[in-house]
């Protein structure tokens, strides 16, 4: 096993601290907001074995907003990460050389209200929160 800076260039739905704590408290019968401050690693990672969620620790980068065409709009980010964790959910499919992986935003965004809706608030706002995660973990 080597340890190195590895590339990161995903697309995914961007998750902040106070949204990865409802969703936590939906997941887990047991979980509340109270429960989540003292233990957050727990319920993080417990959210991660259902495959909910992704991370990447010791990651320096961002989570950069994207346009309507799917562009990153560089230099409007959600965060900046500083050898910290970066946790979102990544898209299920990638770009190709030849090919688009969606069709449009209306896709993508289907494809998390699918996968994670139950577990974020009514009124989420997916567009606003689809990024791309652009840095570089240690791992």
């Amino acid at each position: 096993m080597s340890m190195q800076h590895y590339p990161v260039d995903n697309y995914g739905l961007y998750l902040d601290y106070e949204t990865l704590k409802y969703m936590a408290c939906k997941a887990y019968k047991d979980c509340t907001p109270e429960a989540f401050d003292e233990d957050e690693w727990f319920y993080l990672n417990e959210l991660y074995e259902m495959g909910h969620v992704d991370y990447m620790s010791e990651f320096t980068g961002e989570a950069i907003a994207i346009q309507d065409t799917g562009e990153p709009m560089w230099g409007v980010t959600h965060q900046v990460y500083s050898y910290d964790t970066c946790w979102y959910v990544p898209a299920r499919k990638q770009t190709r050389m030849f090919g688009a992986a969606y069709e449009n935003m209306d896709e993508l965004v289907a494809e998390f209200r699918d996968r994670i809706g139950e577990y974020l608030p009514d009124d989420f706002d997916y567009r606003k929160n689809l990024c791309l995660v652009c840095g570089t973990y240690f791992g």
